[in-house]
């Protein structure tokens, strides 16, 4: 019973190994993959007012395989008040998020959109900045 249990663990532990490795670089020196990344909407300096919904569209490419994006909209030099994450394998992938202003204030906004390079999180940021008015 104690060599089925070795066993087990032992196939275990290869099959994990085999897994975490697919995905990573193959060593350090590796150059980081770069990222191109394209927001179509909203426009910089795009006015939204109280309950409207902002649409986050555009394309992140990679050089290499991309992992994901993530989405961040905070004020300016503050705490993020929206966050999403996704996470996909594929050279170009497809953003397209939305956000519903609750805010009923004047602030000046941003967007931090996050092309996820390797799954040690290393990212390539976009930022594009809007206006809260009402």
């Amino acid at each position: 019973m104690k060599i089925v249990k070795l066993n087990f663990c032992l196939n275990l532990f290869f099959v994990l190994a085999i897994v975490f490795s697919s995905c990573s670089r193959q060593n350090d020196e590796d150059p980081l993959p770069q990222a191109g990344i394209q927001i179509t909407t909203p426009v910089e300096n795009a006015l939204v007012r109280f309950g409207e919904t902002l649409l986050i569209k555009g394309t992140a490419t990679g050089n290499a395989e991309l992992h994901g994006y993530e989405i961040a909209i905070r004020k300016l030099g503050g705490t993020n008040l929206y966050f999403q994450h996704y996470h996909g394998h594929d050279h170009t992938i497809n953003i397209d998020e939305s956000w519903k202003n609750t805010l009923n204030e004047t602030a000046d906004m941003e967007i931090v959109v996050s092309a996820i390079l390797d799954h040690e999180q290393h990212k390539q940021n976009k930022i594009v900045r809007f206006k809260i008015q009402n």
